[in-house]
């Protein structure tokens, strides 16, 4: 209604500014609305009205940017910089659009320049410590994600990017970061109102199960979402998706070919998220992100279902008191450990609660290269956010260990963070010749380079999940770490599945004795590389019916407390 107003008003007005201005805000309708093929043209010719707008460009180079069109929003921004060059919000765009795009030198430069023009801008702040973690520089980063916090205490961006980046760093103190974790949770609380959401109290009856992410897609997250929508027993559970994904694609339509029903809410405010909850008479609500990008925390601080379960994304306390338990096995998350740190109460399944879909295409696995090369080739495929210098200094311990040894890391951004990475190890004295750094790859791309590693070091204290899977099922074992929290023991877990405790270490001393040992011992490496994969698929770590059996079973166990009702299920504290 209010698009048409403004259209009818477009043909009375006379003035050209007048009707920029008009058709301005036409186009800012269409943009609100989602129909954002709509708001392009709108802006274009509310624009061709009235060019000298610099707002006006850099709302049409943000619809541009929704649409995945960067380039064309790239200049569409600098159009609004040209016109206006103090313009902050366009300052923060151009830099963003460079990062997206993967110029993460050329995104600080500018995001640096929009601190100039305001330095108590918050949002800048998170801009700027975002592009400090991609460059694996964790320490400086939460030097910005505090300075957002302090400047703008009320963003919710800033507390949440400041939370992730703490799980990054060694010597992060639990307590401390327990407590700040808590603090947000209390604080989010009462912002909300909270529901109570009342449930037929039948302890048998088939469950209403629904699950919240921004991962229904090609994702790290989305091998193990999979597996849990495959394999749900539809005569005991039938499912629900809350759809919070930034794009569809060829894995989005694979998982709506599962039994399921999709809601999606991207877009839709948490409120309006939490009534489609409530409407659909979900008993249980499972988070699967947390508080990494596309999480919707606030939405499960309104209690819109009985029953709400943290699972996977994110392993670490959520800080809501809202969310009552998080799932996790004993070997990632020991008892008596993580119940010091979390609001949750812990639901810890038999085995691991890692279960993996493996990948249709991926390649056959090749014979060892180091029979080829001649020297053994370590290799990281993990987010270089988490290579901070507690991982660097336990690699360059490993190549002096090991003297004809090579690093291969994938996933280098180009420019400053190379080289600030490289310096790390020059420290060492390790001759940086040694070390091969990668971009980011596509994902065949990605297996593919499998082929030139033998070992895959794990970095800590953000372990990995589905890469050590990738890498364990293109038979390249894995040397880990395993730490205190939950995200430094994933590695762990999935090791231990695999019987393959001998790769998991328990400080740094014993991680670099680990890998140097395997290292050296070129028999046990051949028969890891032939056998790994058939190791895999003969596991729990590949059996999506049994996981999801077991799954089923801890969230009966949950809806059978609620009830109140006596249940034996999986071991759970607190």
């Amino acid at each position: 209604m209010l698009i048409r107003l403004i259209e009818r008003a477009l043909r009375r007005r006379d003035s050209t500014s007048g009707a920029g201005a008009l058709a301005l805000q036409r186009a800012d309708q269409f943009e609100a609305a989602g129909t954002l093929d709509q708001a392009v043209e709108a802006y274009r010719e509310a624009l061709a009205l009235d060019p000298g707008n610099a707002v006006g460009w850099n709302n049409l180079g943000w619809t541009l940017q929704r649409l995945e069109r960067l380039e064309e929003a790239l200049d569409t921004y600098q159009q609004a910089l040209a016109l206006d060059p103090g313009l902050v919000i366009a300052r923060n765009n151009v830099g963003t659009i460079h990062r997206l795009l993967g110029n993460l030198d050329a995104a600080f430069a500018e995001y640096l320049t929009a601190l100039g023009d305001a330095p108590h801008d918050a949002v800048t702040q998170i801009n700027l410590g975002t592009v400090l973690l991609k460059q694996g520089d964790a320490e400086r980063a939460l030097v910005y994600f505090r300075g957002a916090v302090a400047m703008m205490p009320q963003l919710e961006e800033a507390h949440r990017a400041l939370l992730l980046a703490m799980n990054y760093l060694p010597g992060v103190d639990p307590a401390e970061a327990f407590a700040y974790c808590r603090t947000w949770g209390i604080r989010c609380a009462a912002r909300v109102q909270r529901r109570q959401p009342r449930r037929d109290t039948d302890p048998r009856r088939r469950l209403r199960v629904g699950y919240v992410s921004p991962d229904f897609r090609i994702h790290a997250m989305a091998p193990f979402i999979e597996q849990m929508l495959a394999n749900h027993n539809a005569g005991s559970v039938e499912v629900f998706c809350y759809d919070n994904s930034p794009a569809k694609d060829a894995v989005s339509a694979r998982m709506q070919g599962y039994p399921a029903l999709w809601r999606d809410i991207r877009g839709v405010d948490d409120d309006t998220a939490a009534g489609l909850v409530e409407q659909d008479h979900i008993d249980i609500l499972v988070d699967l992100a947390g508080h990494t990008v596309g999480g919707r925390l606030e939405l499960f601080a309104r209690r819109p279902a009985p029953v709400q379960i943290s699972l996977l994304g994110y392993l670490n306390t959520t800080g809501l008191d809202a969310m009552d338990y998080r799932i996790s096995d004993v070997t990632t998350d020991p008892p008596g450990i993580a119940e010091r740190y979390h609001v949750e109460r812990m639901l810890r399944l038999p085995g691991s609660f890692w279960c993996f879909r493996p990948p249709d295409d991926a390649p056959d696995v090749t014979p060892s290269p180091m029979a080829a090369s001649g020297h053994v080739t370590f290799g990281s495929f993990n987010n270089f956010a988490k290579l901070n210098h507690a991982v660097t200094d336990a690699w360059s311990g490993i190549l002096h260990r090991c003297p004809g040894a090579r690093l291969l890391v994938v996933a280098a951004p180009e420019g400053e963070a190379r080289a600030r990475f490289l310096e790390r190890f020059a420290a060492h004295g390790i001759d940086t010749a040694r070390i091969e750094l990668l971009g980011r790859l596509r994902l065949s791309e990605f297996r593919a380079l499998h082929a030139r590693v033998d070992i895959a070091l794990d970095p800590f204290p953000y372990s990995g999940g589905a890469t050590t899977c990738e890498s364990l099922w293109m038979g390249v074992p894995v040397v880990s770490l395993a730490g205190i929290f939950g995200f430094a023991r994933s590695g762990a877990s999935l090791l231990n599945a695999l019987d393959l405790e001998e790769l998991v270490a328990e400080d740094a001393g014993e991680y670099v004795e680990c890998a140097t040992r395997l290292g050296a011992d070129h028999s046990r490496l051949g028969d890891l590389r032939r056998s790994l994969r058939q190791r895999m698929r003969g596991s729990e770590l590949t059996d999506g019916a049994r996981f999801v059996a077991k799954l089923e079973l801890a969230y009966r166990s949950a809806w059978h407390d609620w009830c109140g009702v006596p249940h034996s299920g999986p071991q759970r504290a607190g």
